[in-house]
């Protein structure tokens, strides 16, 4: 069993300054996600103390071997639940799905190279899809098996999406993702931005923001009244007022991770709160978690992590996909809707 130590927390820091919003960003195409580094246990031992988020010393290999894993996901059932996370293989990638006992298995195959998983409130699971640059939902069958698939969103008024990345359905059912350029050739690009875009109920795709460069990974505040949004190519974490007709004002920096260094590898992907507010986010050295004022109070050591997820039917069970690789660990908190 591969093992990571836990930092139980990192010096506090404020929260940036609110970040102009510009007429219409360049349409320079951000920098790629890079291949994962390989996890190494090479972390402080010791650093200030603080309050602790995870409750055991160590993450814990769950599988390895894998293409390049993403999309993390918890999925409610009448029997208990199971996660989802996607592996971006060749050939329209897979989905695999996790029950808590034994090891991952295929669930989704192709599965368009998906890298982003949400479910509703019906159980119903959603995904970004890089291949066909769009977002699907899937029912669920009663035995857990994957039914029809639909496309929910796959253009902007007449321009095809870029590469959609993550995402996160809304308590109303409206699905906000995320659409940077990632896996999509320069010249197949239809749109000169990158956007927060919002599929209503009614089908309609409405822009939300063309601010963010490289927007990444997503979530909602228990209460939904704000939407963090990760800046992959500066590597900072972004949020934004969620407004009553559901779209989003006031984009500021929540925190600021700076250039990613030898040292302290690790970027701002994938994120989740946790049911008090609490920010968790990939980051340097692995997942940084944030008070909901945006201070560091505390992280865990996984390198090579881009996303999360909270699920187990107390909502504290952690799975984290990391570069070929996922591991599992509890937490002290609960993940927000649980």
């Amino acid at each position: 069993m591969v093992r990571f130590s836990v930092i139980a927390a990192l010096t506090l820091a404020g929260i940036a300054s609110a970040q102009d919003q510009p007429a219409k960003p360049d349409a320079e195409k951000p920098a790629q996600p890079a291949p994962a580094q390989p996890a190494t246990p090479e972390a402080p031992k010791e650093a200030p103390a603080g309050p602790s988020f995870f409750s055991g010393e160590y993450a814990e290999l769950l599988s390895e071997g894998h293409t390049f894993v993403e999309g993390p996901c918890w999925v409610p059932t009448k029997e208990g639940g199971f996660f989802l996370f996607c592996d971006r293989v060749k050939d329209g990638g897979k989905t695999l799905r996790w029950s808590g006992e034994g090891k991952p298995e295929d669930w989704r195959v192709p599965s368009g190279s998906a890298i982003g998983t949400a479910v509703d409130s019906q159980g119903r699971i959603y995904q970004a899809e890089t291949q066909g640059r769009r977002i699907t939902r899937t029912a669920l069958q009663p035995d857990g098996k994957p039914g029809l698939t639909e496309i929910i969103a796959d253009k902007y008024q007449s321009s095809k999406l870029n590469a959609t990345n993550d995402l996160v359905v809304k308590k109303d059912g409206a699905v906000y993702f995320t659409d940077p350029t990632f896996f999509t050739a320069k010249e197949d690009l239809q749109m000169d931005f990158c956007g927060i875009f919002r599929a209503g109920a009614d089908g309609k795709v409405t822009l939300l923001d063309n601010s963010v460069k490289a927007p990444n990974g997503l979530c909602f505040s228990p209460d939904e009244s704000l939407l963090y949004v990760n800046e992959y190519s500066l590597n900072k974490v972004m949020v934004f007022d969620v407004k009553s007709d559901g779209t989003i004002e006031n984009g500021r920096t929540f925190i600021d991770f700076g250039k990613p260094t030898p040292q302290a590898r690790g970027r701002a992907d994938g994120i989740r709160c946790d049911a008090d507010g609490n920010v968790y986010t990939t980051g340097p050295l692995g997942i940084v978690v944030l008070s909901p004022k945006g201070e560091r109070v505390g992280a865990l050591h996984v390198m090579g992590a881009n996303n999360l997820a909270f699920g187990g039917k107390d909502g504290k069970t952690l799975l984290i996909t990391a570069g070929n690789k996922v591991y599992t660990i509890k937490a002290t908190h609960k993940g927000a809707g649980f």
